[in-house]
């Protein structure tokens, strides 16, 4: 799964926006207990990680363009 923003959209606006919308929804039998985020050299969010207790559910994977802009998020 995977979404894309336009050109000029808000980093943490497009952040806030994944988590709030469907990408970021737990399998039906889970919970998300905890969000943790990794950064990349020029410390954007590179990914957001969500986990049951200790179990990892899934992956945000953030893309973004020269202007760091963000481009694409790929849920795996």
């Amino acid at each position: 799964m995977s979404h894309s923003f336009p050109p000029n959209a808000n980093n943490s606006e497009g952040i806030i926006n994944s988590i709030r919308s469907g990408m970021s929804s737990p399998y039906y039998d889970k919970k998300i207990t905890k969000f943790e985020f990794t950064y990349n050299a020029d410390k954007d969010v590179e990914t957001l990680k969500a986990y049951q207790n200790s179990t990892l559910l899934f992956t945000l994977t953030f893309g973004y363009d020269v202007e760091k802009n963000i481009t694409s998020i790929v849920r795996s």
